[in-house]
Parts: C-alpha cells; sequence; structure tokens
C-alpha cells in the first residue's frame, strides 16, 4: 500500500522565460519538488520557502477601522450610561452575531 504524501505550500520567488519577477504560491510534498515543478514551469526560482502557518488560525476578514470606531463609539456610549463592562460586550457580541447573520442571509437571498 503506499502513501499519501502531505502537500505542503511554498511561498517562491523567482523569474518567469520572459523576464518578469514573480512572487507566488505552489503546493509540493518537499522543496525539491516545489523547485522542480517551477522549473518545469519556465520559472527560474530564486527563493522557494514553506509557508509558515497563521499563528491563530485561518483569517475570515481583515478589520476595518471603521468597524473599530463603531465598536469604541457604541461600547463607550454604554460604559457612560453605566452599564457593566462584561455586559456592554455580551451586548455587543450579540449585535455582531446578528449583523454576521443578516450579511449571510443577504448573500443567500
Amino acid at each position: 500500500m503506499a502513501t499519501k504524501a502531505v502537500q505542503t505550500t511554498y511561498l517562491w520567488q523567482g523569474t518567469e522565460k520572459i523576464g518578469n519577477k514573480t512572487k507566488r504560491e505552489i503546493q509540493g510534498s518537499s522543496q525539491a519538488l516545489a523547485k522542480t515543478q517551477l522549473r518545469k514551469q519556465g520559472v527560474a526560482p530564486t527563493k522557494v520557502n514553506r509557508k509558515s502557518k497563521d499563528l491563530f488560525g485561518p483569517r475570515k476578514q481583515k478589520i476595518k477601522p471603521q468597524d473599530i470606531a463603531v465598536f469604541t463609539r457604541q461600547l463607550a456610549t454604554m460604559m457612560k450610561s453605566g452599564i457593566p463592562l462584561v455586559q456592554s460586550f455580551e451586548i455587543l457580541g450579540l449585535i455582531v452575531a446578528m449583523y454576521l447573520l443578516i450579511f449571510q442571509l443577504g448573500a443567500v437571498m
């Protein structure tokens, strides 16, 4: 029985046949095989390194400065009105969850 090779993502930099410098990703079971694949595609690889894994898992979306501003304003308003910090976070969490649900429903329709 043959074992299946684990595919790893490699970040590479190299020069294409026409002279353009390029930076991309490639899948391969080893760094040497990734370089070989690139050469077969007509790329002269200058750097091939294993892509590091995200420390906190895959990122879904970037947080926009506008979202941080809205969150901060809402939190400040609740704090000024006397709502405890933990309860304020719970309320904001519910608001975000409802917003995500509405966003997902809009994408389906």
